[in-house]
């Protein structure tokens, strides 16, 4: 299988091509495209075909070789230094024009749809660990489910199973929200419930919405990281 892991890097870089740039509070406040200059331009039709075209090219040939295709994307502040699960955005709606789906989702969805052939299997994560995201705009996720597998199945004849669609989560604070001084697993056990009722009526969770969506998607993936040393 290809494995796509793309790092959408915010203020200008999105090593995979977009950016979003971050205000103080995490949240989003407009997209960009990151050129081969390292410079940032604003989206248009001309930046986002040229990265769906040359990404299409490269799952072509995996393709061809018998590959199958996961795509996962990552989001990352460039501007200072902000835990993705932190990152406080709608993936719908619009800034200058562009929203996180018309920028990453549509483009990738559509580069996997001209590369992949009967019997291809693609599993497209939407996002990756973006928990914040995901909690307060659950609904918004939703949409995305249905609306990404309709591009990448588009014109193709394919099997039922054959594209699976996801979100993918952190182990450390799904929800995202949650801010504390550190981000240690031992720290956060020890004061989650007092900083839960601080911070909750601050950052309302779309409970609906996310049993709705964790319903919807063929996938849920979490991320965590383990120490690889035997303990006998």
């Amino acid at each position: 299988m290809l494995y796509i892991k793309l790092y959408l890097l915010l203020p200008a870089p999105l090593s995979g091509r977009a950016a979003v740039t971050v205000s103080s509070n995490t949240t989003s406040s407009a997209c960009c495209d990151r050129n081969e200059w390292g410079s940032c331009e604003a989206p248009n039709k001309d930046n986002i075909e040229r990265f769906t075209g040359l990404l299409a090219k490269c799952m072509k040939k995996a393709v061809i070789a018998g590959k199958n295709i996961a795509v996962l994307a990552h989001l990352d502040n460039m501007q200072q230094y902000t835990w993705r699960n932190l990152l406080q955005f709608n993936p719908t709606q619009k800034k200058n024009g562009y929203s996180y789906a018309d920028v990453v989702i549509a483009p990738m969805a559509n580069a996997v749809n001209r590369a992949i052939r009967r019997g291809t299997k693609v599993v497209f994560t939407l996002n990756g660990e973006t928990g914040k995201s995901v909690s307060q705009y659950a609904s918004q996720w939703l949409k995305l489910v249905a609306y990404t597998k309709n591009l990448i199945k588009r014109g193709k004849s394919l099997n039922n199973g054959d594209v699976l669609v996801g979100i993918s989560l952190n182990y450390n604070k799904v929800y995202g929200w949650i801010d504390f001084d550190r981000i240690s697993p031992e720290y956060i056990s020890k004061n989650f419930d007092r900083e839960w009722k601080q911070q909750a009526k601050n950052y309302p969770i779309d409970l609906a919405g996310m049993r709705q969506l964790y319903w919807a998607v063929d996938v849920i993936g979490v991320s965590g990281r383990r120490s690889t040393e035997s303990h006998g």
